[in-house]
């Protein structure tokens, strides 16, 4: 085997990683490309290197090698990626390897591997590798540029006014669930942070997530689930303008968004500051849903096991969070926010404490399900310890404001699911969440104020919606402004709830 050949190798494993740098450059971040790209640039030299070293002591190992090495990069860098194939058990995900391998090796067994390639191996792995992912997800993706000045995008919340502008702090975690659905679905009797809620906070039940999973949970809370109003990503970030952002920036509000990583995008213009932690590929979606088993962890050659600890990117100017953990960096923006001229509303989004269940999740399966509650458990204690934290800084640096605490949606138990055959199951496992304020001394911090906008339930945009009217001086014309997506799907979950 020619060294012009183990080169195009390594070329066609770079090609391979193609999508996922793609995807993460337009939908994260350019941070993201670049620690994935040099990783799996990395990881393909040295493996193909050793390959052509050990083809030179034994001959006839080196075609073989080369085959399972392509078959592994099938495997690892795109087949782990599709639901279906995250279900199958692990001999199954090695009797796909060898197969593949087998191919790949009569295959490359036709063809005389000394000499050069020549270019038109080259292009085939291109057009099928890099120009059709490119265009699918470019189609996708990319979106035009808006103008800041389109105000009329929002039509009558442009009246909304403002004459009490406190502090706002909108804090989502990761699969935060109420008893109910602890109970029913983990066998949970007892939340480790359900005292610290009882205690110090004013739980509104029962709520929702309108829009799951994540990325839509968060987003959707920006557009404040309004009807008329396009869902999709953008919004957290600020590369799109939002309802949240207009009603509260034309009130004189700073808007902060954050999360650990940039796992929501890049910052755009429509927001006044984006806070990420220290950038980690393991928080990114290349690496979030990743389960225990040996298959899911081979996913991009273990680069998410690998990567888990360090962090070769960080933010920078307003970006930058620095090295301190994400709670530290939350407690810091609250402790800061009554030193700014302009009143602040800042949403964070945290991921771990607890963090929903992992890619090969099955609840029929005994023991995943025994594995995932002990995970629960576990970040239910520290999320206890986080909303301890939070309120104790609150009531020491900010006592006046707004603190709300949610859910982003379930523990999605349900991930093997589908909503035809297990809709109760289905929609209270995903939609279902836990909702509430942190008693403070500002009057729309109450319960009755808080639910002003709830019909059968509550959610996080129907909150900051009330929160609104609370605030202005024209409560009816909040009222008439906003219009909040009911679907049916839900309305019935909640209905069935209400009967048990």
């Amino acid at each position: 085997m020619s060294l012009k050949w183990l080169f195009f190798f390594v070329f066609t494993t770079f090609c391979f990683g193609y999508e996922a740098i793609l995807i993460y450059s337009e939908e994260e971040s350019l941070r993201s490309a670049i620690q994935l790209s040099g990783y799996l640039i990395a990881v393909a030299s040295c493996s193909l290197g050793a390959i052509y070293l050990l083809s030179k002591i034994a001959p006839k190992s080196g075609l073989v090698l080369v085959a399972i090495f392509m078959a592994l990069s099938i495997v690892s860098l795109k087949l782990l990626y599709y639901p279906f194939f995250q279900k199958l058990p692990l001999f199954a995900v090695i009797a796909t390897t060898l197969i593949a391998a087998s191919v790949i090796w009569l295959l490359l067994s036709k063809i005389p591997l000394q000499g050069s390639p020549g270019l038109v191996p080259y292009v085939v792995v291109v057009a099928i590798l890099v120009a059709t992912p490119h265009l699918s997800v470019l189609s996708k993706t990319l979106t035009p540029d808006l103008d800041e000045q389109e105000s009329n995008l929002f039509g009558d919340l442009e009246r909304i006014r403002l004459n009490d502008k406190p502090n706002i702090y909108l804090l989502s975690y990761d699969s935060m669930i109420p008893a109910y659905t602890a109970e029913k679905y983990l066998n949970i009797e007892t939340l480790d942070y359900q005292s610290i809620v009882d205690e110090k906070f004013v739980s509104l039940a029962p709520s929702v997530s309108i829009s799951v999973p994540t990325r839509p949970s968060l987003n959707a809370l920006m557009q404040l689930d309004q009807y008329n109003l396009e869902s999709s990503a953008g919004y957290f970030s600020g590369r799109k303008p939002s309802a949240l952002s207009h009603i509260f920036r034309n009130n004189g509000y700073e808007l902060t968004t954050g999360y650990e990583s940039y796992y929501f995008g890049a910052k755009g213009p429509f927001v006044d500051r984006y806070i990420v932690g220290a950038h980690n590929l393991s928080k990114t979606t290349l690496c979030i849903e990743t389960g225990n088993s040996i298959s899911q962890k081979m996913r991009a050659y273990g680069a998410c096991s690998f990567m888990e600890n360090k962090s070769f990117l960080e933010g920078s100017g307003t970006e930058k969070a620095g090295l301190r953990d994400w709670h530290s960096t939350i407690l810091q923006e609250i402790a800061s926010s009554h030193e700014q001229s302009a009143p602040q509303i800042k949403v964070f989004y945290t991921y771990n404490p607890i963090g929903h269940t992992s890619g090969d999740y099955v609840h029929a399966d005994h023991q995943k399900r025994v594995d995932y509650r002990d995970q629960f458990q576990i970040g239910a204690s520290r999320l206890a310890a986080q909303l301890s934290d939070i309120s104790a800084f609150v009531a020491e640096h900010d006592p006046n404001s707004i603190v709300i605490v949610f859910g982003d949606h379930g523990t999605w138990t349900s991930r093997v699911e589908n909503a035809e055959d297990n809709p109760t199951f289905f929609y209270e496992d995903r939609h279902i969440i836990y909702l509430g304020a942190l008693s403070t001394t500002h009057p729309c911090a109450t319960k009755e104020r808080l639910l002003s906008m709830s019909g059968e339930y509550s959610s996080p945009s129907r909150v900051v919606g009330a929160i609104l009217s609370c605030l202005s001086d024209d409560a009816n014309n909040v009222k008439t402004a906003l219009n909040f997506k009911d679907p049916p799907a839900i309305l019935r979950t909640i209905r069935a709830m209400n009967k048990d």
